[in-house]
């Protein structure tokens, strides 16, 4: 009942800011930063995830899609987390220059803003620049997110045709 999950032989795993770095960490991957300082600066980011970019998807995507809310009473909300995010962004990457573990996370919510408003990063320039950047850097994420949206806009749509009994 939990999605996202990881299986790996007969480990199971949900949570996907805890399979990021099993993964990354199984496979010794360059984006958990071996030098403390930088691994520090992600850790802190990680701890933050909740409060912060998060958001995106506990308070507005879930209340869209199941809970009956109308985007436009989601909008303030997003733009608050988009401008903590743009204000936090201040290097090519959420921890530095380097690609780290957290940028995946953080993409993942903030890429979600454009299915609710479609030019609302044009006001988080810098958020923008680290989806561009991300985007250049994980080619695939451009793919997942399309199939993403293609489920968000599949959902917003059927509640749209649902009958007004079934809205509820």
């Amino acid at each position: 009942g939990q999605v996202p999950c990881l299986e790996d032989g007969d480990f199971y795993l949900e949570e996907s800011s805890a399979m990021l770095q099993y993964l990354a960490r199984a496979h010794d991957h360059a984006i958990v930063p071996k030098c403390p300082k930088q691994c520090a600066k992600v850790e802190k980011l990680y701890s933050r995830h909740g409060a912060a970019s998060r958001r995106v998807t506990m308070e507005c995507l879930v209340p869209v899609l199941f809970k009956g809310a109308a985007v436009d009473s989601v909008i303030g909300t997003l733009k608050e987390v988009l401008k903590g995010v743009n204000d936090a962004l201040t290097t090519k990457f959420s921890a530095g220059e380097e690609l780290s573990l957290y940028d995946f996370l953080l993409a993942a919510e903030v890429d979600q803003a454009a299915w609710f408003q479609a030019d609302i990063l044009a006001d988080f320039p810098n958020v923008a620049r680290f989806l561009k950047d991300f985007g250049e850097a994980v080619p695939a994420h451009a793919d997942s997110q399309s199939k993403a949206k293609e489920i968000y806009d599949g959902l917003i749509a059927a509640k749209k045709e649902a009958p007004a009994e079934e809205k509820k």
